[in-house]
């Protein structure tokens, strides 16, 4: 009878455990997701709103919403299993979205006072004013690339292509 009290016992705590793992890397992947759609949903689409009104302007470079759309529901990954490592390398990626969200939004503050008090035409920019517009275009570009990919190619690991893209993120908002 206590063997089988014990056993019991074993399991349930090993459940519990293991319920637990699972239950915070949902809320990793979750957090990770949820940064990733309001990015999509706010930032990208304020982005493209006002690039769109830049005259003088290559939008191409910045606006495709038709390509941007097909590949960001193609971008997120079911992982079979997380490890330690993986769990980690997705809350770092979710600093870093938050934080680029955050930079974003400085820059396209900026270029809405721009718009609305010098005009709507770049060419009109001083060096100045048109190296915040080629930058936050720059991060706009690599952000979209970045959260097209999917975290992982096997289910287990972040691939090598999603790494360099958030490497190259995080160069891009140090610069």
């Amino acid at each position: 009878m206590i063997p089988q009290l014990l056993g019991g016992i074993a399991i349930a705590t090993v459940g519990y455990g293991l319920a637990k793992w699972l239950l915070a890397d949902n809320e990793t992947l979750g957090q990770y997701k949820k940064l990733r759609t309001q990015i999509y949903e706010t930032t990208i689409k304020e982005v493209q709103s006002i690039f769109k009104e830049l005259k003088g302007f290559d939008k191409d470079l910045v606006i495709n919403p038709e390509e941007y759309e097909k590949n960001y529901h193609n971008g997120f990954t079911i992982f079979d299993e997380i490890s330690e490592a993986t769990k980690e390398a997705i809350e770092k990626f979710s600093n870093m979205l938050t934080l680029t969200k955050s930079e974003l939004e400085q820059k396209l503050n900026k270029i809405d006072d721009l718009i609305t008090t010098v005009s709507d035409d770049y060419s009109r920019f001083n060096e100045g004013n048109q190296k915040l517009i080629n930058d936050t275009a720059k991060i706009i570009i690599q952000l979209q690339n970045t959260i097209n990919l999917p975290l992982s190619i096997d289910g287990k690991k972040i691939s090598r292509k999603t790494q360099r893209e958030f490497r190259k993120l995080d160069i891009l908002l140090k610069d």
